[in-house]
C-alpha cells in the first residue's frame, strides 16, 4: 500500500473573494473567476452563501468548471498536513491494510467472470488515493464475514496500472465518485451504494433491500 502525501493543495477561494458591507449592514461576497456573488447578514453568512452558489454553478456549468480548474492550477497553495491529522490518517491506513487482507481482490482479467456469478457479488470500486475508500475497508471486511452465506465481497482497484485502457470502468459503470459499491448477480446490477460513512449494520440493511 503506497504512502500517502504529507502535503496537500488548498484552494484559497476566500482569500481571493471580495467582501463589502452596505450602510444597511448587509454583506456581499464576490468571486470574480466564476462571476458569482451572494449576500448575507454578516461576512460569514455571505461567505457561506457564496460557497453554495459556487457549488451549484460548478455542478452544472461546464464553462464554470473549466474556469475554476484554470484558476486552481494558478492559485492552489501547497501546505503541510498537521501532525495530528497525519497520525489519524496513519492509523486509518493501518486498519484499512489489515481489513484488505480479509477481502478478495479482483483485477481486469477476472472482473467479468466475477460479476457473472449466480451468487450475488458486491464489488467495491476503490483507488489507493481515496481516503474514504480506506475508511470503508474495515466495514466491508465485517460485512463480508457477516453475509458470507448470501453474497461475496470483492475489491476492484479502478485506477490500477494493469487495467486495459480500452476498458473505461468509470464510464462503463457510470461511476461518478468512490468508494462505489455495486451489487451484481449474473452480470446485472442489483444495487449501488456510493460513499463512506456507514457502519456494518447500516450497510447490511441497505444491501438486504437489494437482494
Amino acid at each position: 500500500m503506497a504512502d500517502l502525501p504529507r502535503t496537500r493543495k488548498r484552494l484559497p477561494v476566500r482569500d481571493h473573494s471580495v467582501f463589502e458591507s452596505s450602510d444597511e449592514g448587509r454583506w456581499t461576497a464576490r468571486f470574480a473567476p466564476l462571476d458569482i456573488s451572494a449576500e448575507g447578514a454578516s461576512e460569514e453568512e455571505a461567505w457561506e452563501a457564496l460557497r453554495e452558489v459556487a457549488n451549484k454553478k460548478l455542478g452544472s456549468d461546464e464553462a464554470a468548471q473549466k474556469a475554476m480548474q484554470a484558476w486552481a492550477e494558478e492559485h492552489a497553495v501547497e501546505e503541510e498536513i498537521p501532525e495530528e491529522e497525519l497520525r489519524e490518517r496513519d492509523e486509518l491506513m493501518a486498519r484499512s491494510k489489515e481489513a484488505s487482507t480479509r477481502i478478495r481482490a479482483v483485477g481486469d482479467a477476472d472482473f467479468e467472470a466475477t460479476i457473472a456469478a449466480s451468487k450475488p457479488v458486491l464489488v467495491d470500486f476503490w483507488a489507493e488515493w481515496c481516503v474514504p475508500c480506506h475508511m470503508m475497508n474495515p466495514v466491508l471486511a465485517e460485512v463480508a464475514e457477516a453475509m458470507a452465506d448470501r453474497i461475496d465481497v470483492v475489491k476492484f482497484e479502478i485506477d490500477a496500472d494493469d487495467i486495459d485502457e480500452s476498458r473505461n470502468y468509470w464510464q462503463k459503470y457510470e461511476i461518478r465518485g468512490i468508494p462505489c459499491l455495486i451489487l451484481f448477480k449474473e452480470g446485472q446490477e442489483l444495487q449501488r451504494i456510493v460513499g463512506a460513512g456507514r457502519d456494518k449494520d447500516q450497510l447490511i440493511k441497505e444491501l438486504e433491500s437489494g437482494l
